[in-house]
């Protein structure tokens, strides 16, 4: 070889050496060719996590070969599709944007089992409510001329009859005690109501009537102390304690509407110069505090926390959510600084730490943060909604439109994620149950079979640990 091609060779290699070992680098660094922008950029990664686990990733529709958990590495900055998906699920699909030089969460994943609602209880159901804490039922059913309460175990799939009502009755459940174990509810037969208690550590039920001899026209728990009832009739507002099985008068007017939540008894009246929500001392009812509020016909009020609580016009809807602190404040005829919601509110169902609530009006569909003060429109229809309910740890939502049922994302207008779980004819109510929320009942007709039904969105065994000790969220 002659001395000039050498000369020639070395001088080649040494300048390629040059130019690829600050590629190599650059590479080995993390950053990769922007054909888009036409520079060299440092790259971000993508972190995704899924319920259940082992679920395929595509990006942009390729494949990745690892499966969720993942770290994906070297992606540019740009916009992406990503899906998540598993046989037997329903595909989750959402726009997500890479930074460059940052890594991207995506933690939140939870698939949904493509499945058919499966009958755990044939028959005329009426209605059911769960027992918190376990994925047990008080049910309601139309049963040999009669209205039957009966207990339904879920793991043994068995019922117990509690008691029977005769076929007219309407049934009504009003709400379970501070400590989850006594359901409250009345019976109207000919506009006649009882009261009862069920107890469902001994599954017994005793009549307030058979053991007061009063006949109340309201009832509703103390929101602290579970063995304190609070009942009113014409004559009067009484305190019925379920411990000593005694009865005191607390007050000598005539209260409809209210709630209690020890020492202090909240109610609305309706008087000439308006409408006004009032707090009474339980041991000093002459000691009441006024507040006045927007005038109306009639208030329904409910207790949410110790700091909030829901009032709502029956018959328009128009609805307040108010701080309690209103009655410490120097100008309580100023709802303004104390009013945390105004508006029409038709369904709601609020977080587990009361910071969030999703709510509808007849065609909308909103979440709402009670800390910022602000809500985020999740989609409006062209029919009435029915129902709604959180789902999946309340990172998804479940709403009943007409006789179907469909799931989304608690996202604003994702649509990608959209998907009917049931049609009924009729479809007439649903409750969402189970640890994180993973268990739909479902009460209707469903392909000519009528009964209870449920429908599985993520099989306990796919849960993490820690969800899978969760408490079970309320029924709604």
């Amino acid at each position: 070889m002659k001395l000039i091609t050498k000369r020639f060779l070395y001088s080649f290699f040494i300048l390629l050496f040059f130019i690829i070992t600050p590629v190599i680098l650059a590479f080995a660094s993390g950053y990769r060719f922007n054909t888009k922008m036409l520079k060299f950029e440092k790259t971000g990664s993508l972190i995704v996590e899924s319920v259940p686990k082992n679920s395929n990733i595509f990006i942009n529709g390729k494949l990745y070969k690892t499966k969720t958990p993942a770290k994906i590495n070297y992606l540019l900055g740009d916009a992406y599709e990503l899906e998540i998906n598993k046989n037997g699920y329903f595909p989750w699909k959402n726009n997500i944007k890479i930074v460059s030089n940052l890594v991207t969460f995506i933690k939140t994943v939870y698939l949904t089992k493509q499945e058919a609602p499966r009958l755990v209880l044939g028959g005329d159901v009426v209605s059911f409510q769960n027992i918190p804490g376990s994925q047990n039922m008080i049910i309601q059913e139309r049963k040999n001329n009669e209205i039957v309460l009966m207990l339904f175990d879920y793991d043994k799939e068995s019922l117990e009859q509690i008691k029977s009502f005769p076929l007219d009755s309407e049934i009504y459940f009003i709400g379970w005690s501070n400590n989850n174990k006594k359901l409250l509810f009345e019976s109207t037969l000919k506009e006649k109501k009882q009261f009862f208690i069920l107890n469902t550590e001994v599954m017994d039920i005793s009549s307030v009537f058979d053991t007061l001899q009063i006949h109340f026209n309201a009832m509703q728990w103390d929101f602290f102390d579970n063995t304190l009832l609070y009942g009113s009739d014409e004559s009067g507002l009484y305190q019925i304690d379920l411990a000593l099985v005694s009865t005191k008068k607390i007050t000598n007017a005539s209260i409809k509407n209210f709630v209690v939540a020890s020492p202090f008894i909240y109610h609305t009246s309706l008087e000439k110069t308006g409408s006004y929500l009032k707090r009474s001392e339980i041991s000093n009812s002459s000691k009441t505090q006024t507040v006045k509020i927007p005038d109306t016909t009639q208030y329904f009020i409910e207790l949410i926390s110790k700091d909030l609580m829901l009032l709502t016009e029956r018959s328009k809807g128009d609805s307040f959510i108010i701080k309690t602190k209103i009655f410490s404040s120097e100008n309580k005829n100023d709802m303004e600084d104390n009013t945390i919601f105004e508006g029409k509110i038709k369904n709601i169902r609020w977080t587990d730490d009361k910071n969030r609530f999703l709510y509808s009006n007849d065609f909308e569909l909103y979440i709402f943060d009670v800390t910022a003060k602000t809500e985020k429109l999740i989609n409006r229809f062209g029919v009435p909604i029915k129902n709604i309910g959180w789902a999946l740890n309340e990172n998804s939502i479940v709403y009943q439109l007409d006789n179907t049922l469909y799931i989304t994302d608690a996202k604003p207008y994702n649509e990608k994620n959209v998907y009917l779980l049931a049609q009924g004819y009729p479809l007439q109510n649903f409750s969402i149950e189970g640890r994180m929320g993973n268990s739909i009942w479902i009460n209707g007709k469903i392909n000519d079979n009528g009964g209870l039904f449920i429908y599985t969105l993520i099989s306990p065994s796919d849960l993490p640990f820690f969800e899978q000790v969760m408490q079970p969220q309320a029924s709604y």
